[in-house]
C-alpha cells in the first residue's frame, strides 16, 4: 500500500506551506522595526519580480520612513517607489516622488556603496529621477517634455564629466548612464512618429557604445559583464532599430545601406559564436533569419518596393 508520507499530493502540499510560511514570515520581518534596509529591499525586490506593486510600493515607503537616516535606505525606497508608481500607471504621483528625490538627494556628493564604481548620489539621483520623469511624459504622450527632460539629464553627466569627474570609474559610470539615453529618445520619438529622429538617436547610441568599448571603462570589474551587452547593441539591436525607422521613415536607401552591413556582422557574430556566453546567440540568429530573406527576396524581385 502506497504510504501517505510518499503522496506526491502530500509533498505538493507540504511544499505549498512552506512557501506560505516563508512569505509570511518574510512579510512580518520586512514590516517589523527592526529589520534591516537589505532585508526590506529584498522583499520588496520580491514583490516586484512576482507583480505585486502595491506591497512592494508600501515596503519601499516603509523603509524610507523605518532608516531615514540611513542614505541607502532612503535612496533604494525612493527608486522603489517611483518604479512601483510607474508600473501602476500614477504617473504624476511618480513624476512628484522623483521631483521630492531631486530636491532631496540631488546635492549629495557622497558614494552610497563605497564597493560599486558608480556615480556620487547627488548627480546619480539627478539623472536618474530626471529620465524617470522623461518615462512618464512619454506615457503620458507628452513627447515635447520627455525629449526635453532626457537632454536634461545627459546634460547633467556632460557637465559631471567635465568637472567634477574625480575618477576613471566614475567616467565610466557616466559613460554608461549616458548610453541609454540614446534609446529613451529614440523610443520617444518613435513614440511621437518622428522616426528620422529616432533613427538617429539610434545611430548615436551606437557611435557612443563604439567609443565607450574603446574607453578604459572596459578594464573594470563591474562593467566587464556589461561589455557583450554593450558590444550586442552596437553591433546588432541598435543598428537594426535604425534601419527600421529609417525605413517607417521612407529613408528606403539609407535602411538597406545599414541592413548590408548588419548583414555581415550578424553572419560573423553567428560564426564565431562571440555572444553565446550572455546567451543572444539566438537573437542574432533571429536578426541574420530575417535579414537573409529580406534580402533573398529582393535579389529575386518578388516583393521589391517600389522607389520611392
Amino acid at each position: 500500500m502506497w504510504h501517505i508520507a510518499y503522496s506526491p499530493f502530500r509533498a505538493f502540499l507540504t511544499f505549498a506551506g512552506m512557501v506560505l510560511v516563508l512569505s509570511s514570515a518574510n512579510s512580518r520581518a520586512a514590516d517589523s522595526p527592526t529589520s534591516t534596509p537589505k532585508e526590506m529591499d529584498r522583499y520588496a525586490r520580491g514583490l516586484w519580480s512576482e507583480g505585486k506593486y502595491e506591497e512592494s510600493l508600501r515596503t519601499c515607503q516603509l523603509m524610507q520612513r523605518q532608516h531615514p537616516n540611513d542614505l541607502w535606505a532612503s535612496w533604494m525606497g525612493s527608486r522603489g517607489a517611483v518604479l512601483c508608481l510607474q508600473r501602476l500607471g500614477r504617473y504624476d504621483e511618480a513624476t512628484s516622488a522623483a521631483k521630492k528625490a531631486i530636491e532631496r538627494f540631488g546635492e549629495s556628493r557622497e558614494v552610497v556603496d563605497p564597493e560599486d564604481p558608480r556615480l556620487p548620489l547627488g548627480i546619480e539621483a539627478r539623472y536618474v529621477m530626471t529620465t524617470w520623469i522623461g518615462d512618464n511624459l512619454t506615457r503620458q504622450r507628452s513627447y515635447e517634455r520627455a525629449v526635453a527632460e532626457y537632454q536634461r539629464a545627459m546634460r547633467f553627466l556632460d557637465d559631471f564629466r567635465r568637472t567634477e569627474c574625480t575618477s576613471p570609474s566614475q567616467a565610466a559610470a557616466a559613460l554608461l548612464f549616458r548610453n541609454g539615453t540614446y534609446g529613451k529618445l529614440a523610443a520617444c520619438y518613435a513614440e511621437a512618429g518622428q522616426y528620422e529622429k529616432a533613427a538617429q538617436m539610434c545611430d548615436a547610441g551606437s557611435a557612443a557604445l563604439a567609443d565607450a568599448l574603446t574607453s578604459d571603462c572596459v578594464n573594470f570589474l563591474f562593467f566587464k559583464k556589461t561589455v557583450p551587452l554593450w558590444r550586442y547593441d552596437q553591433e546588432i539591436s541598435l543598428p537594426k532599430q535604425a534601419a527600421d525607422y529609417y525605413e517607417k521613415a521612407g529613408l528606403h536607401e539609407r535602411a538597406k545601406t545599414i541592413r548590408a552591413r548588419l548583414l555581415s556582422v550578424s553572419r560573423q557574430a553567428a560564426a564565431d559564436g562571440r555572444y553565446k556566453a550572455v546567451q543572444l546567440d539566438t537573437s542574432v540568429e533571429l536578426v541574420l533569419n530575417g535579414l537573409e530573406r529580406d534580402a533573398a527576396t529582393t535579389t529575386s524581385g518578388v516583393g521589391q518596393r517600389p522607389a520611392p
